[in-house]
Parts: C-alpha cells; sequence; structure tokens
C-alpha cells in the first residue's frame, strides 16, 4: 500500500501535468482584444504559447478574437522552419469551444504587418509603452518598427472585430491605425487613399516589399511594377465630376465591390457569405480576393481579370521573354525560328524569362545592333504619358534606341497610318506580349570577328557575321540564277499573240532599253533552244537556259512558293554545308533575293534598303508576294508610262 506521503506526490504530479497540458492545448479564453499601457511581450514560447499548423507555421497571440468560425488575431508569426518572425495580424478560425482549429490544408493568411523590411528572431520584444508609443525591438534590443504615437494621449491598443488593430485615446477616438498604413491587403471596409499602396510581398515565402504596387492617384486607380521610372500596367481613370464633394481620392472594400468614394462602384467583385474576406496584391501582380471558411483560406477570383489577360502582367513570362496566348519564348529571329541572341533562363520553366547570350555594354556601342520583332508590344504602352512625342514615326524611334546607350529596346505603337504612332522605350525591359499594332526592336550586342572590325567612332557592327557574309555570296549567286529563270518561265508560259510577237519582233522594246544586251524574241529562244529543252552554254553559275526541270510542279518557282508556304527554306540549302547556326541569315538572305524579285517593281527595295538589311538595322518586308507568275510582263505602253512616273536612281533592279 502506498504511503500518504507517496499518494500526495503523485496526485501532485498528475495535477502539474494535466495543468501543463491544458495551458498549451490550443484554446485561449484568457486571450483578450485588448491591452493597456506599459505592457510588454516577449517572442518566446515560455511567455507566449505556440501554436503550431502541420506545415511547421507557427503563431504567437498577444490579442484574439475568438468568435466561432474565421476571426483575427495579432501577434508574432512565422513559417517553417521559423527562423524570422513577424509581428503581424493574421487570420485564424476558432471553434463554437473556442479552440483554435490548426488542421487545416491552407497557412493562416498574414493580412498586416508592421516589419517586412526587417525580420525578427525568437525573445524580440512589443511594448506598448507608458507614453503610448508602440515599439518592436529585436532580440538584441535593437529597433525594428514603432507606430510614432508617444505622448498624444493613447491610453489601449485594440483588435476590432474587422481585423483594423487601433490606438486610442481617453476618448475612444482612433490616434493610429493599421487600416491607415496598408501592406499588400485590404480588408473588408478598409480604404486605400489618394498616396497610398499596396505592396506586394517579394514571393510567396518572402515577407521583403516586392516589385509590384497599387496605389490610388487624383484621378485614378493605378498598378505599377517598380523600375525606374516605375512602369504602368494598369489603370482605371476617375471621372473628374465623380471627386467635386470629396478633399482626396479614395477606394474602399465592400463586399461585391470595389467602390470609389465609397459610393460609386469602380469595380464589381463576387459577393461572399463570409465575413472575412480580403483582397491581397500577390508577388506576380495579381490582384486577388479570398474569402476564409472552416478549410482554410479560399480563392474567389482575380480582381482585375475583366481588364487584364494573362499576357498583360510585367513578369508573365520574364525578363525579355514574349507572351503569345497565354505561352512563353524567347525573341524569335527571322523566319521565327530559333534565336541565337536569347536563350531561356530555364530550358524546363519558359516563364522565368530570358538573358541574352551576349550581354549590351556601353563600353561596345558601336557593336550594338537591333533585332526587329514583328507584331509584339509591351504592356507599358498603355500609359500614354511615357510615348516620346518627337519620335512619332517608326524609323526614327529605332535610330533613337539605336544610338542611345542605356535603351534596351523601343516599341512603335502604330497609329492610323503605319508609319506613324508611338514611340516607347522602357529603361528595364520586362515581358511582352503578341499585338498586332506594335513593333519591337530589341537591341543587342554583337562580338566582333576581328579586334579591329568595329574600330572607328560611330560604326556598326553588322548583323550578319563572316560565315554568313560567305553564305549571302552564294545566295547571291542564287538570286541571279532566280533572276533569269523567272524571266525564263514567264516568257515559256506567256501565251503571245500574233500581234505581240510582231511588237516584240520589231525591236520597240530594245528601243525604250538602250544599252542593253541584244535582246531575243520569244520565238528565236524556243528555236535556238529546241523549246527550252536544249544547253546552250555555261558559265560561272552553271548551265545556260536548260529547262530540263519535270512537271510544273517541281519547277524551281513552284517549288519556291510551296516552300515559303510550308515554311521549309532551309531544305534547298546543301546540308552538307555547317550552317546550322546561321539559319536566321540564311533564311533572310533568300528572303531579300525574293524581296527584290517582286513581280510589282515599285515594292522591290532601294540598294540603302538592301544596305541596311545586310547591316542588321532593317528586316525583309514581311508581306511579300512570292508568286512570281501572277501577273504578266509590262507591255512596252506600260513600261513607258511606268519610267515616265518612276525615278529609278535606287531601285535595285528594274522591271524585267
Amino acid at each position: 500500500m502506498l504511503s500518504h506521503t507517496t499518494t500526495f506526490t503523485v496526485l501532485f504530479s498528475i495535477t502539474i501535468l494535466m495543468h501543463s497540458t491544458l495551458s498549451k492545448s490550443p484554446s485561449f479564453p484568457h486571450y483578450s482584444t485588448t491591452s493597456n499601457l506599459s505592457s510588454i511581450w516577449i517572442n518566446t514560447n515560455s511567455f507566449l504559447p505556440n501554436f503550431t499548423y502541420p506545415d511547421g507555421t507557427l503563431i504567437r497571440p498577444i490579442l484574439l478574437h475568438s468568435t466561432p468560425g474565421p476571426s483575427f488575431a495579432c501577434g508574432f508569426y512565422c513559417t517553417s522552419p521559423c527562423n524570422s518572425y513577424l509581428f503581424s495580424i493574421f487570420i485564424v478560425f476558432t471553434t463554437s469551444t473556442s479552440q483554435l482549429l490548426l488542421d487545416t490544408p491552407h497557412l493562416p493568411p498574414v493580412v498586416w504587418s508592421a516589419n517586412r523590411h526587417h525580420s525578427i528572431s525568437d525573445n524580440a520584444t512589443l511594448q506598448l509603452t507608458a507614453t503610448g508609443d508602440l515599439v518592436l525591438r529585436d532580440s538584441d534590443s535593437s529597433f525594428v518598427w514603432s507606430s510614432n504615437t508617444s505622448s498624444i494621449s493613447v491610453v489601449s491598443m485594440q483588435l476590432l472585430e474587422s481585423g483594423n488593430l487601433i490606438l486610442a485615446n481617453v476618448h475612444g477616438d482612433v490616434v493610429w491605425s493599421s487600416f491607415d498604413h496598408p501592406t499588400d491587403t485590404l480588408l473588408l471596409g478598409q480604404s486605400l487613399r489618394e498616396g497610398q499602396r499596396l505592396t506586394a510581398n517579394a514571393s510567396a515565402t518572402d515577407w521583403t516589399p516586392g516589385r509590384f504596387f497599387l496605389t490610388v492617384h487624383a484621378d485614378s486607380l493605378a498598378a505599377y511594377i517598380n523600375s525606374n521610372p516605375p512602369q504602368l500596367y494598369y489603370q482605371f481613370k476617375i471621372n473628374n465630376g465623380s471627386r467635386e464633394e470629396e478633399n482626396s481620392t479614395f477606394i474602399q472594400f465592400f463586399n461585391g465591390s470595389l467602390a470609389l468614394f465609397g459610393r460609386e462602384t469602380m469595380v464589381l467583385l463576387p459577393s461572399v457569405s463570409s465575413p472575412v474576406q480580403h483582397i491581397t496584391l500577390e508577388s506576380d501582380g495579381h490582384l486577388r480576393l479570398y474569402y476564409e471558411w472552416k478549410q482554410g483560406c479560399k480563392l474567389v477570383g482575380d480582381v482585375l481579370i475583366d481588364y487584364l489577360d494573362d499576357c498583360d502582367y510585367p513578369l508573365v513570362c520574364g525578363d525579355y521573354g514574349v507572351c503569345s496566348k497565354g505561352q512563353c519564348s524567347c525573341p524569335r529571329g527571322v523566319n521565327g525560328g530559333a534565336s541565337s541572341f536569347f536563350r531561356p533562363v530555364n530550358e524546363l520553366q519558359p516563364n522565368l524569362g530570358c538573358s541574352p547570350a551576349t550581354s549590351l555594354s556601353c563600353q561596345s556601342a558601336e557593336n550594338h545592333a537591333i533585332l526587329k520583332l514583328d507584331n509584339v508590344s509591351y504592356f507599358n504602352s498603355i500609359d500614354s504619358g511615357t510615348a516620346i512625342t518627337r519620335l512619332n514615326d517608326e524609323g526614327s524611334c529605332k535610330e533613337a534606341c539605336l544610338n542611345d546607350c542605356t535603351c534596351k529596346a523601343a516599341f512603335f505603337k502604330h497609329g492610323n497610318h503605319d508609319s506613324y504612332g508611338s514611340c516607347y522605350m522602357p529603361s528595364q525591359l520586362f515581358s511582352m506580349m503578341s499585338n498586332h499594332s506594335s513593333s519591337a526592336y530589341i537591341k543587342i550586342q554583337m562580338i566582333p570577328t576581328t579586334p579591329d572590325a568595329s574600330s572607328g567612332a560611330g560604326k556598326r557592327k553588322r548583323l550578319f557575321s563572316q560565315p554568313s557574309l560567305i553564305i549571302g555570296s552564294v545566295l547571291g549567286a542564287l538570286f541571279v540564277i532566280i533572276s533569269g529563270l523567272v524571266t525564263v518561265f514567264k516568257l515559256s508560259r506567256r501565251k503571245v499573240t500574233p500581234d505581240q510577237d510582231d511588237i516584240e519582233d520589231n525591236g520597240s522594246f530594245n528601243g525604250i532599253m538602250r544599252g542593253l544586251p541584244t535582246r531575243f524574241s520569244l520565238k528565236e529562244l524556243r528555236v535556238a533552244t529546241k523549246d527550252f529543252w536544249q544547253k546552250l552554254g555555261e558559265g560561272g553559275f552553271g548551265k545556260n537556259l536548260d529547262n530540263s526541270l519535270p512537271e510544273e510542279s517541281n519547277h524551281l518557282i513552284g517549288l519556291l512558293q510551296k516552300l515559303v508556304e510550308s515554311d521549309e527554306l532551309l531544305s534547298i540549302v546543301d546540308n552538307r554545308a555547317d550552317i546550322g547556326r546561321f539559319s536566321d541569315e540564311v533564311v533572310e538572305m533568300m528572303k531579300l533575293a525574293m524581296w527584290c524579285l517582286q513581280t510589282d517593281a515599285s515594292r522591290r527595295p532601294s540598294m540603302s534598303m538592301v544596305v541596311k538589311v545586310l547591316d542588321g538595322v532593317m528586316r525583309v518586308e514581311s508581306d511579300l508576294n512570292y508568286d512570281f507568275s501572277l501577273n504578266p510582263l509590262m507591255s512596252p505602253e506600260e513600261y513607258a508610262a511606268y519610267l515616265s512616273a518612276q525615278q529609278f536612281g535606287s531601285i535595285l533592279s528594274g522591271p524585267r
């Protein structure tokens, strides 16, 4: 039998154990929503009970509303592995018996914090001083944050049912409130006033202020990504008539709307039955609406979904990325082929963006060149105030960027006339997007082929490297062959009336184009070549007038047209040549040759335009006519009229 002493010891131990267990259970009847002056709280488990969620998130409440359901608490908050803490307001879920529900798949969301810039550690302190100042210090007693309310009659700190943490004076008036110092979130009833900001976290796991912010101007609600200067990506303009009765502009969050001046609906929101809702600006720049329920935080939707699609967000595809229908890619080269100038940051995650193959350098500005991207625009073009008014044509916009060392890209937004519009030169380049009303000019850094290749002020490194110039020379020979064949095939397929034969035979056409070699009539060519089947001779480029091609579908012109349509131009290049890494330049040279072969002579490039293409400051026209057999040759009369109306000094190749 146990002695009385032993029995007492056992009962006392059980009592202590039960008391310890109860004190650590997730119930808090002793928690209050108010605290008075000269209170201090230490961020330790011995001073404040821990409540840990399944994922390792830990909270140490100071003030708490224990109303059953979702409610608010303020205190110390950390996420696993809990190396740093915030003093913050967060949402918890309590049961009807004032138990804290911890078994939830979602973290308790933080809706306000005091020290985003400077997290604290264990043993940090929060003090409501005798003078009414709320002060946060780290474990080494270093100052972190203060409400700056010393000596203005503060008598208490209160956490309201709305989630607003306030400091009140003896009359109950609010001296300071968390609602007046928003971080990244608005709660029901909270306002965002002119000059205030919501600033997103850097990431889902990094509480420090990130790159996006939403603010209220006198005439608009606007969202920006931080750069120098900030770049606008969303704007809701406010009618001047709406603010006549107000001193300053503000918006207010209600169940079902964001309202201007608390009365005029700006943005419609889904109406939700939960009393605890919040709108948060997140690290990707999206403004999202959430509500709280027993299973945790539930996403309602994107607040700006009616105004912005996925590609309108600045970082949807990372720096230098191009967004098209929600898909990300790096800037493409000629003919849509893979670009040698940019590479993805991560092949498996294209949304992380792209990086230049060679970084831009102002010390090598003479080696800068421009890569044109057709039908590509920039989110910031919604900000008309950033357009450079003196640059209202596409050419000057592009050249201004090329000549400005700090410019990374220029975007030209076409107006009613394709040649005129608005020029934008952002200081920092984020994601781009597909858009048929704009063109992008991206600056790239070329590598000189020789140390002295770019000597001399103002000289630009050519877009095509030395191997590409060799390819260009070979393709130039191809251009000559194609020119001859185009002429032969047009002549061979042309239906000539007896009268036209007479015109061609009598030499009147030769009389218009004096100084050219002897021109043979179609009859003479047919006789000499046995209807274009006999080889007449051979020169530097091979056979002359050897029409030994098979049926029409395999003729060079027909084949060329089909290859253009099927985007397979490279299939006609000798695959034994080591030019795989110059495929973009090869296709560009082919298209340059075909540009020079346009049936309509007025659409052919001038020699200066050809030089610009070779120098990399201009691209071949994108709307070329690749059917060289659609239009008949000009009659002598038509050609004479054409000559009298045109200046041919700059035309690369005249009518054939």
